[in-house]
């Protein structure tokens, strides 16, 4: 009787199942489906503006040619070339846009992926109990053999005895179905959780993909627009200055780069111990996890691409490495029109040391002396070791202690201290060392 309970009960909780299932996978198929729908017409509409922005270079780049080498047309030379460098970083925004937000749906896609491989390892140890359990059963009820329900009526002293034990056996009997019953939902739910995980991995691989195709189309934008950024009179002139650097004796240079790098040495030092002090602090409100109220103090950075400082601006006039007989440990992003152009901070984070007191603003073959050469600067410590740096300010409007927001604006592009010209010099320091900020960048 309880044999064939069982099977009916197997049937039906299986049934059920599937209905459920079904519908289920119809309404998260219409959700996903919605979704995807709308996130492409959205990059199919960026994709259009990007479309026609690449008709108007083409078109530019013809009036370029034409005028390109008549030394008497040079202005209009140079404002044609003015107007495919701000297309071309328009695109270039375009590209960065869509690649922060497929990072966010990378990022999203892997805590989804890490929450449901959890849950599946709780649920293969419930598994392994339920299984466990069940073979107990089976077991005891091999030995008892099938006839249990005579045993317990020849085996009763009386009618009361006889319906107690009728009880109890319908009790097992009940635990038995529910056994049953649980075991299975669990591993459908498990299977199911399985072809979830099989799938997330999969689109978490296009999405990789994906990044890595619009990677490389920012790269090929990035050295097209470095390219027509050399042709401009403002590079042009930011060159000739170095030149004149370069020209220097190696005396002077020696002696120019030790007071530059003393100075600089402090502003690390300084750096390091308050990534410390945030260091501490953050282990000291971990300890005392009973206050969780207000931000992380700097501590939210967990790892994922900066973003870009200067949006709209992607020009690179001077990468990380070697120059005028020194690191140079940042990238310089210039471009036309630069000048004033709004700084950003690329994580969230703590604003660390403010120095605005250079008022050199304007290209110089040489160190005014101001603030370690970096002229007016800022730094954001973002927790986990990590700061950013932003130098040659034209002002800061952000003060040290200050909790800022990732792309929230802390500054106008300038061209104080040691600058030969209007750039933003970024650079990221990681446990107390410069890094290429190009490792963090998109």
């Amino acid at each position: 009787m309880s044999i064939i309970k069982v099977k009916t009960n197997l049937l039906k909780m299986m049934a059920l199942i599937i209905c459920v299932v079904v519908s289920m996978g119809a309404f998260t198929y219409s959700k996903q489906h919605a979704y995807k729908a709308s996130a492409t017409k959205s990059i199919n509409e960026l994709d259009k503006q990007k479309s026609q922005n690449n008709a108007a270079i083409k078109e530019l780049e013809e009036k370029i040619a034409a005028l390109e080498g008549n030394k008497e047309e040079q202005e209009a030379y140079q404002q044609q070339l003015a107007e495919k460098i701000k297309l071309q970083n328009e695109n270039i925004e375009i590209l960065m846009n869509q690649i922060e937000d497929i990072n966010n749906q990378i990022l999203q896609k892997q805590d989804e992926i890490t929450n449901l491989e959890e849950e599946i390892s709780r649920q293969e140890v419930e598994i392994a109990d339920g299984l466990e359990k069940f073979k107990l059963r089976i077991r005891a009820m091999y030995i008892s053999g099938n006839d249990s329900l005579a045993a317990a009526l020849v085996g009763a002293t009386d009618f009361y005895d006889m319906l107690a034990k009728i009880e109890l056996m319908s009790r097992v009997a009940k635990y038995d179905d529910e056994l049953i019953e649980g075991l299975v939902a669990e591993l459908n739910e498990y299977n199911q959780n399985i072809e979830i995980l099989n799938s997330q991995k999969a689109e978490l691989e296009v999405s990789m993909a994906e990044l890595n195709v619009k990677k490389d189309e920012v790269q090929a934008a990035l050295d097209a627009l470095n390219a027509d950024m050399q042709k401009t009179q403002e590079e042009i002139d930011r060159i000739q200055l170095e030149k004149e650097i370069a020209q220097k004796s190696k005396e002077e240079m020696e002696k120019e780069n030790e007071a530059i790098e003393a100075e600089r040495e402090a502003i690390l030092a300084e750096i390091a111990r308050q990534q410390e002090e945030a260091r501490k602090a953050a282990q000291q409100k971990q300890n005392n996890s009973s206050n969780t109220s207000g931000n992380s103090g700097g501590s939210k950075y967990t790892g994922g691409p900066l973003k870009w400082p200067v949006p709209g601006f992607y020009g690179v006039s001077s990468e990380y490495g070697q120059r005028w007989g020194r690191l140079h440990a940042g990238i310089d992003i210039a471009g036309g029109g630069i000048s004033g152009a709004s700084i950003v901070a690329a994580e969230s984070g703590t604003v660390g040391i403010v120095s605005q007191t250079c008022t050199h603003n304007y290209g110089k073959s040489y160190s005014c002396g101001c603030g370690g050469s970096y002229g007016n600067y800022v730094t954001i410590n973002h927790g986990n070791g990590l700061s950013t740096l932003y130098g040659h300010c034209s002002s800061i409007i952000v003060s040290p202690g200050e909790y800022v927001e990732r792309g929230q604006v802390i500054g106008y592009v300038g061209s104080t201290g040691f600058s030969t010209g209007f750039h933003l010099h970024f650079e990221v320091i990681e446990n107390g060392s410069k890094k290429n900020p190009r490792n963090y960048l998109y």
